[in-house]
Formats: structure tokens, C-alpha cells, sequence
């Protein structure tokens, strides 16, 4: 099997409608009784008019956290998408050092940004009429990200 991770996909209509949808790879990987984030309304996705958000991650840890519906919640309260994204995974990863987590998101506007507690994260984005890989900007001084596949 080749690598894979959550997917997260934010979109913007063209009348500014937001939404989110996720796929998660963590079935293939998880222990019994496993629970991630990835459905969960909140932890591992969120969409209102203010943004969307998305998460990545080690599902089983994040839950705790509401990732997605904290992002979404400082976009309502007027931060700008980087600032949002970068703040609540600074926050992840002063709360629990080895955890793994990325969060992708958008503002009302079509703005985006991601932010990961580890290098090594890559979302791809939509621009100039083709997709762009990049790295995510990462908070926390952790190893590299590690992929649930390996």
C-alpha cells in the first residue's frame, strides 16, 4: 500500500457558500474500537459562513482538542485565517507535545492557510488555474511528520 492521510477538500461557491468534506485513511491502521477525529463535526472538520477547517492527524489524540471547530470559531471572531490556524496548533502542541496534527482552512473570503505541530505536512492548493503542493508551516519542534501508512 502506498502512503496515505486524511483528506480534507474546502471549497467556496460562487456565492461564497463554504464547505468541507474529509476522507480518512485511519480505518486501514486502527486499533479495535478506534474512534478518530475525522467524523466527528467539530474535531475533525467545521464549516459555518465564517470558514472551513480541516484536520489531519493522529485521530485518536485530537479528538480533544476540536481542531476544526476551534479554527472556525477565531475566524468568527475576526482572525485572519494564518493567524487562526497557527494559533490552534501552537495551542495542540503545547497541550501534548507528540501529537501529530495539521488543520487546513479558509476564511469567508476564499483565503487559505494550513498549520501543522510538525514539518513535513504538504496540502495542496488551487491557484492560478492549477494545484500547488506545499509544505505546511509547522509550530511545535517535533520530528518529521509520519505518514499512518509506514
Amino acid at each position: 500500500m502506498g502512503h496515505t492521510d486524511t483528506i480534507g477538500l474546502l471549497v467556496r461557491d460562487g456565492s461564497g457558500r463554504l464547505a468541507v468534506g474529509v476522507a480518512t485513511s485511519g480505518a486501514e491502521f486502527a486499533h479495535p474500537g478506534r474512534v478518530g477525529d475525522a467524523p466527528i463535526v467539530g474535531s475533525g472538520f467545521y464549516a459555518t459562513a465564517a470558514g472551513a477547517a480541516a484536520v489531519s492527524g493522529d485521530g485518536d489524540r485530537l479528538l480533544r482538542h476540536l481542531i476544526a471547530g476551534a479554527v472556525v470559531g477565531r475566524l468568527r471572531s475576526g482572525a485572519a485565517v494564518a493567524d487562526a490556524a497557527a494559533g490552534v496548533m501552537a495551542e495542540v502542541a503545547a497541550a501534548d507535545a507528540g501529537a501529530q496534527a495539521a488543520v487546513v482552512a479558509m476564511d469567508a473570503g476564499g483565503q487559505t492557510a494550513a498549520s501543522a505541530t510538525r514539518g513535513g505536512f504538504v496540502a495542496a492548493v488551487w491557484e492560478g488555474g492549477g494545484v500547488r503542493l506545499r509544505e505546511v508551516p509547522a509550530v511545535g519542534g517535533q520530528p518529521a511528520w509520519t505518514h499512518s501508512c509506514r
